[in-house]
């Protein structure tokens, strides 16, 4: 797993990636500060409800808490949202180390937008519920790290397998290697942490997906049955 995140991190000189590196800034500026302004009003509107005597107190933990949210719940929605522009990053990367593999299916942009959306809004959700933990230290990076560890590890696997494989295969490979896919995921939220590396973490985090794919050992796991539709462990 380390040497798939080395690959990715080498290739982010390449041509093919500095576009959506680009776009990833520029989305990123937007979306945190989209995010301040809506969780102020937030913190704002609940600190209007408090009683007289904390307002000053509560002004000061609300303007705290926006901080702290918003550190948290950022790069949760800019993972998701950047998934937009990842599969351009999938094929830079298997155009540079795999340019023996078959084509592709055909994704149109209304499914990419679709899966991008659909995790961008679980990411959230699923972080709103544990925003609560994100405010006790050292509890909150451990969390963050579970929570968004599984996410990532899920979903960046799934953007890349099922170009080439079918749902019940995807599933299958996620449930035999479901340890590796977290501990993956969890290595691109650690990063996800990191200010100004956390901008480059999708990117990073789905090129090294690519080469994790790769290194999987299909035969193991693709016999493993898969009990209906949406029953994987993913």
């Amino acid at each position: 797993m380390i040497q798939s995140y080395l690959k990715a991190f080498s290739q982010l000189p390449d041509p093919r990636f500095r576009r959506v590196i680009l776009l990833s800034l520029c989305f990123a500026v937007v979306l945190y500060g989209v995010t301040f302004v809506v969780l102020g009003w937030v913190f704002g509107e609940l600190a209007t409800l408090a009683a007289s005597w904390w307002e000053t107190g509560g002004a000061i933990l609300g303007g705290a808490a926006v901080v702290v949210a918003s550190l948290f719940l950022f790069p949760a929605v800019l993972s998701g949202f950047v998934g937009l522009f990842l599969d351009e990053i999938v094929t830079a990367v298997e155009a540079e180390h795999y340019p023996t593999l078959p084509d592709t299916r055909p994704q149109g942009f209304l499914e990419s937008l679709a899966g991008s959306l659909r995790f961008a809004g679980l990411a959230l959700l699923v972080n709103l519920i544990a925003l609560p933990l994100y405010f006790i230290p050292p509890v909150n990076a451990f969390a963050f790290l579970l929570v968004n560890g599984f996410l990532l590890g899920r979903e960046y696997f799934e953007l890349v397998a099922l170009r080439r494989l079918s749902r019940t295969e995807v599933y299958a490979l996620s449930r035999y290697y479901r340890r590796r896919l977290w501990w993956a995921g969890t290595f691109t939220a650690v990063l996800l942490l990191v200010p100004f590396v956390n901008i480059l973490a999708p990117l990073v985090g789905v090129a090294a997906m690519v080469h994790i794919l790769q290194g999987l050992d299909m035969g193991k796991a693709l016999p493993v049955v898969v009990e209906g539709p949406g029953r994987g462990v993913f």
